[in-house]
């Protein structure tokens, strides 16, 4: 007879609301987002096995709201470390996580995925979206996206990333059992 090891889960969420008004935004929020993720994925799974995965995105589902979300899934008895290490993550992000290399390669793998029309583009699609046609504009959201792209500055991303992650995360748990 084989024993049964328990596979449940915890599913962590942390969100906030955040603004973006603009191509220059969407940029520094795509790359923010990619940054915030691989230093996630690198911490909590590479480094300390908490976890399969944990990512940055974002959601821009309603009009006139967007969310931050960071979130993980682990076994029950990694909830705390992981929660406390999510922290960690996040203040380094802010104080150091944006250098140049990374924001470099954040922006090779933003434009990658904008050119390729991935499932998931790291893009704020209904904002821009919206944009466009409210504007009437004949420009296409994903173009202005590739263009905006190597203009934004890196200094502008720091900036944009200490203004909207920065400050309380409303943060959610939801237990499998």
């Amino acid at each position: 007879r084989m024993a049964r090891k328990d596979i449940t889960q915890s599913h962590v969420l942390w969100t906030r609301p955040i603004t973006v008004s603009g191509p220059r935004d969407d940029v520094a929020l795509a790359v923010s987002c990619d940054v915030l993720s691989a230093l996630l994925f690198q911490r909590l799974r590479s480094e300390l096995g908490l976890c399969y995965g944990a990512h940055c995105s974002y959601e821009d589902d309603l009009p006139n709201l967007n969310l931050i979300e960071l979130n993980t899934s682990v076994p029950h008895d990694n909830r705390n470390k992981a929660l406390k290490e999510m922290g960690k993550v996040l203040e380094h992000f802010l104080s150091e996580g944006l250098d140049k290399d990374r924001i470099e390669e954040a922006k090779a793998t933003v434009k990658r995925k904008l050119l390729m029309s991935s499932d998931s583009p790291s893009v704020n699609t209904y904002s821009m979206l919206e944009e466009c046609l409210t504007k009437n504009s004949t420009t296409d959201p994903i173009d202005s996206l590739v263009e905006a792209l190597p203009k934004v500055t890196d200094r502008y991303i720091r900036n944009f990333a200490k203004k909207n992650f920065s400050g309380e995360y409303k943060k959610c748990l939801l237990l499998e059992g």
